[in-house]
């Protein structure tokens, strides 16, 4: 379990976990409203995945293709952080640092609707 390559639709626009954090009385952090209410969709749907294929655990590649309804700027980048936050909360990947996650790609793949596509693809386990 956990060693098959894994196609992934997720759900879009992906909003910044980075971005409109809210500081509470206490002086915690927290992502925004628009955030928390796009993982709560997610999280579920994906914990059932992660049940179904198994937790990769080895490294492994993931090439995240990303759509966008219009040509409003973003960071892509922020976009990412917040699928890879999303893949480990749900427990499709154990955890999103280095010696889990060896090879990261990101593009723009489409303009006109939202929408994202991860690929992950287990790597043979070995560092030279």
């Amino acid at each position: 379990m956990g060693n098959d390559p894994l196609v992934l639709q997720i759900a879009a626009p992906i909003p910044s976990k980075k971005n409109n954090r809210v500081v509470l009385k206490n002086g915690v952090n927290i992502p925004s409203r628009e955030f928390r209410a796009w993982h709560r969709a997610n999280i579920s749907e994906l914990k059932s995945r992660a049940l179904e294929h198994g937790v990769f655990t080895s490294p492994v590649s993931i090439s995240v293709g990303i759509g966008f309804k219009n040509r409003i700027r973003r960071d892509l980048d922020n976009a990412l952080t917040s699928v890879l936050d999303l893949l480990k909360d749900s427990g499709i990947i154990e955890d999103d640092d280095w010696n889990h996650v060896r090879r990261v790609s990101c593009e723009v793949a489409g303009i006109g609707e939202d929408f994202a596509v991860v690929s992950i693809i287990p790597l043979v386990k070995s560092m030279h």
